[in-house]
């Protein structure tokens, strides 16, 4: 019995390997946006910001996608 045959397809490793599904998705900060101020995003936001600050011209955003307009909110400030 090899080690693929131990793990695979078995019902009892299911919990297990949702576990792990969890913890790789947020190691990959995936589900993490809608907490702006810890997901590190707001790295980006203030790369954006600085970018906007140095440039002439209107500037025109667009959030797209927005649900509470966070990175508006944030970069406006």
């Amino acid at each position: 019995m090899s080690i693929k045959d131990f793990f695979v397809g078995k019902k009892i490793m299911q919990p297990l390997f949702e576990r792990l599904y969890r913890i790789s998705l947020r190691g990959m900060n995936y589900g993490l946006g809608g907490m702006i101020e810890s997901s590190g995003e707001i790295n980006l936001v203030k790369l954006i910001a600085n970018q906007l600050i140095n440039s002439e011209g209107k500037k025109v955003i667009f959030d797209i996608g927005a649900n509470n307009g966070k990175y508006t909110d944030i970069l406006l400030k």
